[in-house]
């Protein structure tokens, strides 16, 4: 997965034995040239081992695909530029409060200093009271005229927060990735929150679970489990934060007859009871055009 967000695609090979699969070995991506023979336009993979300089090859197998091959869109390389952003303005902000949350400012003389004893004057003064000093924040007693004036520049002039907090929400709409669950709790309450839940599992989730299923059961399942076996990620777990609306579905599927109570247990993570696997329905439902009970006339 790691190398699908860094670079687009990774790889794997597959190492089957008697026809079942007993392991995925990754494969590095920057080192996979993916191709076709010429002759026979048959896909085919090499790799350039960086252990001992060989360069594998595999072609495709329709029956027992020898790479493991996924690919989806990198949301890294389209905000790579707001990470570098980021990046530069943590630095920035380091340099800022380097200094007790001050910068430094300028010593001022009512004379001319030759350059021997400016240098000198500095050194003292950043060895003294810089962040470095054991008398930072200390009193400065200063003679000769000297006098420090310190240069400040107030935060909300910077504008740090507000760059701080467009980079994070740019980078995590990228990701599709909802503001609460980078610590961002401006815009939150419980009810959003409990929406945005579902919609961090089906719309930044689901679409990478998707490209997993689908690599999965194109390249480790053979032609014959093909149309035997199909491969799925378990998404319950991840929308489960509404148990009102989720007991009520189970209780309409209980009601309606397609699940049973051990089939309710099951997708609440319980374990089965005695006699759980009957499915019942509501006797008062018939199919169209089946007769009808004759009424019972009551005086």
């Amino acid at each position: 997965m790691t190398d699908v967000l860094e670079h687009e695609r990774a790889f794997a090979e597959i190492i089957r034995i008697g026809g079942r699969v007993q392991a995925l070995w990754r494969l590095d991506p920057r080192l996979m040239m993916v191709d076709r023979v010429p002759e026979t336009r048959q896909k085919r993979w090499r790799y350039s081992s960086p252990l001992n300089g060989r360069t594998y090859e595999w072609r495709f197998d329709p029956s027992t695909p020898p790479i493991f091959e996924l690919s989806h869109p990198s949301p890294i390389h389209r905000c790579r530029d707001m990470i570098g952003s980021a990046l530069a303005l943590q630095t920035y902000v380091g340099q800022f409060f380097k200094n007790g949350a001050r910068p430094m400012g300028v010593l001022q003389s009512a004379g001319i200093l030759d350059q021997k004893t400016a240098a000198n004057l500095q050194a003292q003064w950043k060895k003294m009271y810089g962040s470095e000093g054991t008398n930072t924040r200390g009193i400065a007693v200063l003679e000769g005229g000297l006098a420090f004036e310190p240069i400040a520049q107030p935060n909300d002039e910077a504008q740090l927060i507000e760059t701080l907090r467009a980079l994070n929400m740019q980078i995590a709409g990228t990701f599709r990735v909802p503001l609460w669950k980078i610590a961002d709790f401006a815009n939150a309450n419980y009810s959003n929150v409990e929406a945005s839940e579902l919609s961090y599992a089906t719309s930044t989730l689901d679409p990478y679970f998707t490209a997993w299923e689908e690599a999965l059961r194109r390249d480790v399942l053979s032609t014959r489990q093909y149309g035997t076996y199909t491969i799925t990620f378990d998404r319950q777990a991840l929308v489960r934060n509404d148990i009102k609306a989720l007991h009520e579905s189970l209780a309409v599927g209980r009601n309606t007859g397609f699940y049973s109570a051990n089939d309710c247990r099951r997708k609440l993570g319980e374990n089965p009871i005695e006699n759980g696997d009957d499915y019942l329905v509501n006797s008062a439902l018939q199919p169209i055009g089946a007769p009808r009970a004759p009424s019972i006339a009551r005086s």
